[in-house]
């Protein structure tokens, strides 16, 4: 009997040096397959001004981590919705909008997207909404020239017919 738990002692040491040997400290790279970014990206810095990021959509940084959409006239407005983590601005799916969750003021954070959309009420033949499009993504925060930080960001306009386009939906 005692030969055999000397045996099992011995398996058991050998299994867990094994285990032990394995582990290093070397650290492992992150996997992060970037999805390349869509024709006609465009590389930005919201501060506290607005910025058009494509397709009419205006957007500014409020401190102290919130972008807000502006209402540019009274019948018109950009509201911003949260398509949360992304591999980049190419990991958007254009043809899918959001139904809800659109705000005029909305959380940043990194390494998240965004759609922006344009509304507009039209009136050339009666009262229509028309709905201008613009995905972002944020990259980083930024140091500027005044002590404070930028976001970095990537847009690109589309509407339901692929990236880079401004046709109304």
């Amino acid at each position: 009997m005692k030969k055999y738990l000397n045996v099992v002692a011995i398996l058991i040491m050998a299994a867990m040096s094994a285990t032990i040997v394995s582990c290093g400290d070397d650290e492992i790279e992150p996997v992060t397959s970037e999805i390349p970014d869509p024709e006609g990206t465009r590389t930005l810095y919201l501060s506290t001004d607005f910025v058009n990021i494509g397709n009419s959509c205006n957007i500014k940084w409020v401190q102290p981590n919130n972008i807000q959409g502006e209402v540019v006239y009274t019948e018109s407005d950009v509201a911003i919705v949260s398509l949360g983590k992304k591999k980049g601005l190419g990991d958007v799916n254009t043809s899918y909008i959001p139904e809800y969750g659109w705000q005029k003021e909305i959380a940043c954070e990194i390494n998240n997207a965004y759609i922006a959309r344009y509304h507009q009420y039209w009136s050339s033949y009666g009262r229509e909404e028309r709905y201008l499009y613009c995905a972002f993504y944020i990259v980083g925060k930024e140091l500027n020239g005044y002590g404070s930080y930028n976001y970095k960001i990537k847009s690109c306009p589309f509407s339901k017919k692929g990236w880079n386009t401004t046709d109304y939906d």
